[in-house]
């Protein structure tokens, strides 16, 4: 099976995809099964680092599950983690896969739902998340790769953002 390559901008790739492949319906545009991966560290170095330490923190200060996540990822040789988030920034049923190897440290995502024009923050947190778990396993960590079941445009945002193709009528 051929490896992919990390996306250049797995966020503007996600709304080609749901505004070039995906299926119209009354408010979105929407595009189900998205799979990306993207190099961590290129999306590490933003605001958003405070924002994915705390909600870290308080996933670490409410669920024993979380905390024997982290406890095999820095004691563990070989791990192989599976961990649902009770609430991602409001979303609920998002988990990560979290497998650590003699070699690296690799990390996946899945999404029931996914709004493309906000997703270029989800590549950030997620990519602090990551960095922050290699460093617990004291491992590399070259990609992240993210499942999407829905990913979706609202038409107003594909419209303010000149997404949506016009067809003129001629005389």
């Amino acid at each position: 099976m051929p490896k992919l390559q990390p996306l250049k901008d797995p966020a503007a790739f996600l709304k080609d995809l749901v505004t070039q492949r995906g299926e119209s319906q009354q408010h979105v545009c929407m595009f189900y099964g998205a799979n990306l991966t993207f190099n961590p560290n290129e999306y590490s170095h933003s605001d958003t680092h405070q924002d994915t330490l705390e909600l870290l923190r308080s996933v670490a200060e409410e669920d024993d599950e979380y905390r024997k996540v982290v406890v095999r990822l820095s004691h563990a040789d070989l791990v192989s983690e599976t961990y649902r988030f009770k609430d991602y920034f409001g979303l609920i049923g998002v988990f990560s896969y979290i497998q650590k190897s003699n070699e690296a440290l690799d990390v996946t995502f899945c999404f029931p739902l996914v709004n493309a024009n906000r997703f270029f923050l989800d590549v950030e947190i997620l990519s602090h998340m990551a960095i922050h778990w290699a460093k617990i396993a004291r491992k590399d960590i070259n990609s992240v790769r993210v499942f999407i079941n829905q990913a979706y445009l609202r038409w107003e945002d594909m419209e303010e953002e000149n997404l949506l193709y016009t067809e003129y009528e001629s005389n």
